[in-house]
């Protein structure tokens, strides 16, 4: 049986595709390309999440500070307002923190550490919007701190 003869441009064109270079950027940033965007897009999230923890922080050591000055005042706040005193701290400037993602708590520790001041422990949490591919969900960023008030009349 005899067999079809190959076509010369056939084989000329297959060995000058072989060794062409033209595209091979394009061909290399199709496969790099959303590796690369993936990973940015996670830097930005990561960053965000720490942005979150990094605000938490920040509004207690405000709250706490505050806490302080008004008891050196002889103004001593109860659990309840040292709460929304950190509500009001972590929503307002320079945090921003959105109020609906925000908890707060604050209560009086047990067992106290330090004789002769009342120890308080708040807990703040934030849940802050993750996207991940086709949705957001909330990564919930924790932040506790103790707050030491000096007893009256010591």
């Amino acid at each position: 049986m005899r067999r079809p003869a190959r076509l010369p441009f056939a084989r000329a064109f297959a060995r000058r595709l072989v060794r062409s270079r033209g595209g091979t950027a394009a061909i290399e940033f199709a496969l790099l390309g959303p590796l690369f965007v993936l990973m940015m897009i996670a830097v930005f999230q990561f960053s965000m999440v720490m942005q979150a923890y990094s605000a938490l922080a920040s509004a207690a050591a405000d709250v706490q500070r505050k806490v302080t000055v008004q008891n050196q005042a002889g103004n001593t706040l109860s659990a309840a307002q040292m709460r929304d005193l950190a509500l009001a701290t972590a929503t307002s400037r320079p945090y921003f923190l959105k109020a609906a993602a925000l908890t707060a708590t604050v209560a009086q520790a047990s067992p106290q550490r330090v004789t002769g001041a009342t120890e308080y422990t708040m807990n703040l949490s934030f849940a802050a919007p993750v996207w991940v591919f086709p949705q957001t969900v909330n990564f919930t960023v924790k932040y506790k701190r103790a707050i030491f008030i000096k007893a009256a009349g010591t």
